[in-house]
């Protein structure tokens, strides 16, 4: 990795999460001629994208920022306990469990099928709904697969499964 990214590879994350926000910003900008109504709509999707989503990576900045780890890349493979990381992990899990409860129980799937561009379509057989519910689904199912991962890997527990 080059040595600029070992202290600032959260900034990188955080201009990846403005770029995403930018483009449902923009979104709306181009539905507002033909359904202002769905303007008001695409501003909350850029608020929450760019206040939720750069949550994980302004904390990931201060850890790094504040020298309480040694890289950024302690973040995703842990090397120990540090209470920042720790933190980032939980932020993430909290913000993921968040997310897919408002998809599935509060009318979070029907506010992003409602919004073209939001959502790409998986396969025809679904309703726009219960594709986002899938989508919704299968990606907690792999945030989970994902943090037992670093957590097996933080607690040093494939020394005992090899």
């Amino acid at each position: 990795m080059p040595p600029f990214l070992d202290h600032f590879l959260w900034f990188l994350f955080i201009d990846f999460t403005c770029v995403l926000a930018l483009s449902y910003w923009v979104f709306g900008q181009i539905s507002a001629s033909r359904a202002p109504d769905l303007v008001t709509g695409y501003k909350a999707i850029t608020k929450g994208i760019l206040l939720f989503g750069n949550i994980p990576w302004v904390l990931m900045g201060i850890g790094s920022l504040a020298g309480w780890v040694e890289h950024d890349m302690e973040f995703f493979v842990p090397d120990g306990f540090q209470p920042i990381v720790m933190l980032f992990h939980l932020v993430i899990l909290l913000l993921s469990g968040a997310l897919i409860l408002w998809v599935l129980f509060f009318g979070g799937d029907q506010m992003l099928v409602s919004h073209p561009n939001s959502v790409r379509g998986i396969r025809p057989i679904f309703s726009p709904a219960e594709r986002l519910r899938l989508v919704s689904t299968g990606c907690a199912a792999f945030a989970l697969l994902i943090l037992a991962w670093i957590t097996f890997a933080w607690l040093n527990a494939f020394d005992l499964i090899r």
